[in-house]
C-alpha cells in the first residue's frame, strides 16, 4: 500500500479515511494529502512509488471502474495529477519503483484474462513495455538496480504452494534472468543496497523471518547469503 522515498524522508500511503493519497514527512512529522477526491464517485487510491529525486508519485488510482496509473508531484503547491496508464484490460495496476533516470515506472499489471505482467511505463509518451509475463499471483516484491539495468522480483516456485518463492534478477534490456535465491521457504524481494553490489531479500529459512544479503554482479549472484537482521517481519520493510 505505501510507498517510501530513496532517502527515507517521505512515505506515501493510502488516506482510508477520504480515500486520497496521502503523505508524512519523517523529519517534520507532518502530514498532507496530495490529492483532494474524498471518496467522490468511489474513487480512490491505491498503491504508490516515489521517483529517486523526490519530484513525482506514481500511484494506483480505481476510477470507479477501473485501475489507472497516475502521477501528481510530491512537492509544490497546486498539483495536478495525470494518467499515464489506463486500460479496461487491467485488474489492478500496482507501482513499484521507478527508473533512476526518472523516465519510466516499474509497474506489476494484474490483466483480467488471469495473467499478470512486469513492465516499464514510459512517464514522457505512456508506452508500455512488458518485460515478463507469470502466472496470476507470481510476482510480489519489484525493485530496479541503483543502475537501472537490472530489475529483482520473487516469485512462486510451484503454484500449488505459494508460500514457497525464489528470487531472480532481470536484465531491463531483456538480455536475461537469472536465479538469485532458491531455497526452501519463503523468499521475498526486499530491495538493493545503494551501490547495487547486494540484493536484500526476506526470508524465513532460519525458522523466523529475518532480513538476508546476498553479493551480485552484474546481475548474478556473487556468493553465499549472509543474515542481516533476524526476527524482523518482511511486512515491516
Amino acid at each position: 500500500e505505501c510507498g517510501a522515498s530513496s532517502d527515507g524522508r517521505f512515505i506515501t500511503c493510502p488516506a482510508w479515511g477520504s480515500g486520497d493519497l496521502g503523505v508524512h514527512d519523517v523529519i517534520t512529522g507532518t502530514d498532507r494529502l496530495l490529492t483532494t477526491n474524498n471518496w467522490a464517485g468511489n474513487q480512490y487510491a491505491h498503491g504508490s512509488a516515489i521517483s529517486k529525486d523526490n519530484k513525482h508519485v506514481a500511484y494506483a488510482w480505481f476510477n470507479g471502474k477501473d485501475y489507472e496509473l497516475r502521477l501528481i508531484a510530491l512537492q509544490g503547491p497546486d498539483s495536478q495529477p495525470r494518467t499515464i496508464l489506463q486500460s479496461g484490460d487491467f485488474e489492478y495496476i500496482v507501482p513499484s519503483d521507478w527508473t533512476p533516470d526518472g523516465e519510466s515506472v516499474v509497474v506489476r499489471l494484474f490483466r483480467k484474462d488471469r495473467t499478470a505482467q512486469l513492465g516499464l511505463v514510459a512517464v514522457k509518451d505512456s508506452s508500455l513495455r512488458v518485460l515478463k509475463t507469470t502466472a496470476w499471483s507470481s510476482a510480489l516484491g519489484l525493485f530496479m538496480s541503483p543502475d537501472g539495468r537490472y530489475i529483482g522480483f520473487d516469485i512462486t516456485a510451484d503454484e500449488s504452494n505459494r508460500n514457497e518463492r525464489d528470487v531472480f534478477v532481470l536484465a531491463v534490456d531483456g538480455s536475461r534472468e537469472a536465479a538469485v535465491v532458491v531455497h526452501p521457504g519463503r523468499d521475498l524481494m526486499m530491495g538493493w543496497s545503494p551501490d547495487g553490489r547486494h540484493l536484500l531479500f526476506a526470508s524465513d529459512r532460519s525458522g523466523t523471518p529475518g532480513l538476508w544479503s546476498v553479493p551480485i554482479s552484474a546481475g548474478r549472484p556473487a556468493g553465499t547469503a549472509e543474515l542481516v537482521k533476524s526476527d524482523i517481519a518482511p511486512a515491516s520493510l
